[in-house]
């Protein structure tokens, strides 16, 4: 004797949860094409039936083609201005690192950083001008993996490890700039010993030596603020060291010359670049020369050979080689003029 068919109890108002056949056990409805929806319908089918109304569906419709409109509306526009907007190039991504905290600030505590009370140092606003800047904690070969050019501002000691990692990562073509201060004079809130404190003392003999380079400090020199002027450059110094050259293995030749009585070293290296300036003055944050952010332009422009809004005001400014007679003028927005004598002078900005 067949059995009954299982009669589903259906809303008759609803017909698009009618069965597709009424004679089957386990009928579907016709427009819940997935278990869930079935069930959906099962359980609210008052609900479901007036969502899937023909006059809920037009609204959804309505609603879907708008923002499908709107969304490609704004996608084309913002695409007709990526093409529009070729002057401002594209910022290169810049790794840095070092005690002088560039990146964060002079941080008290971690939660500085989290409620934004930590004060931001005015030289991470001048790199971000033209780079994307990505700190790093240490230095090894994957995290320098894929990176073009590295700035080291005052780092601590490095680990044999580290040193061997941006050694090997120059000499397959990156570009370093150093600043690596014998006596550092800059203030800061935290005292000796603290591990937040700029680096007192660079400590970076061996891989120096490695790239013919030593470095010495004058204790007989002049105390106090000074400048180095350079064409129509000034950089700020205050107790800065000086270079000199050793000997460097003949398996890993390195080629340096010095420039303004031995603070600045410029060093081709397999086929790579560095930069080395010994003194950290220009990066001082509490009492900044009003001339340093310029300056910091210029040593940046240097090793990484980035000179193209310079050059374009000034005439040539010296290939990616380096030349550190370059003339910039007011890449910081500070009047320049040459004297009768001849020497250059800068007014800054109050």
């Amino acid at each position: 004797m067949r059995s009954a068919a299982i009669r589903w109890p259906m809303p008759v108002s609803c017909p698009i949860c009618l069965p597709k056949n009424r004679k089957s056990r386990r009928p579907k409805p016709i427009c819940c094409p997935s278990p869930a929806m079935w069930t959906l319908t099962r359980l609210f089918p008052d609900r479901v039936c007036r969502l899937l109304s023909p006059a809920s569906l037009r609204i959804w419709f309505a609603l879907t083609l708008t923002l499908s409109l709107t969304l490609a509306g704004a996608g084309a526009a913002a695409a007709g201005q990526g093409a529009l907007d070729t002057s401002s190039p594209r910022r290169e991504e810049l790794a840095i690192m070092g005690t002088i905290p560039v990146y964060w600030g002079e941080v008290g505590k971690f939660g500085d950083l989290l409620t934004g009370k930590a004060e931001p140092h005015w030289a991470r606003a001048v790199l971000e001008e033209r780079y994307r800047l990505e700190p790093l904690s240490t230095l090894s070969a994957e995290n320098l993996e894929g990176k073009r050019i590295l700035l080291l501002a005052q780092p601590r000691p490095l680990a044999p490890s580290e040193n061997v990692a941006l050694d090997d990562w120059v000499r397959s073509g990156g570009h370093l700039l150093l600043f690596a201060d014998p006596m550092m004079t800059g203030h800061s809130a935290f005292p000796i010993g603290d591990k937040r404190r700029p680096q007192d003392v660079i400590l970076l003999s061996p891989i120096l030596a490695r790239w013919g380079l030593q470095l010495h400090f004058d204790d007989l020199q002049p105390e106090g603020p000074s400048e180095i002027v350079d064409g129509a450059i000034s950089l700020p110094v205050n107790l800065p060291g000086f270079f000199s050259l050793l000997n460097t293995n003949r398996a890993a030749p390195a080629q340096c010359t010095l420039a303004q009585d031995g603070v600045l070293a410029e060093c081709a290296i397999g086929e790579g670049r560095v930069v080395i300036w010994a003194d950290g003055a220009v990066l001082d944050h509490t009492l900044a020369a009003c001339t340093a952010p310029a300056a910091l332009r210029y040593l940046t422009n240097l090793a990484y050979g980035k000179v193209r809004e310079a050059s374009e005001r000034n005439g040539p400014i010296g290939d990616i080689a380096g030349d550190h007679r370059a003339v910039i003028g007011d890449a910081a927005g500070y009047p320049v003029k040459a004297t009768d004598s001849g020497a250059v002078t800068r007014g800054c900005k109050t």
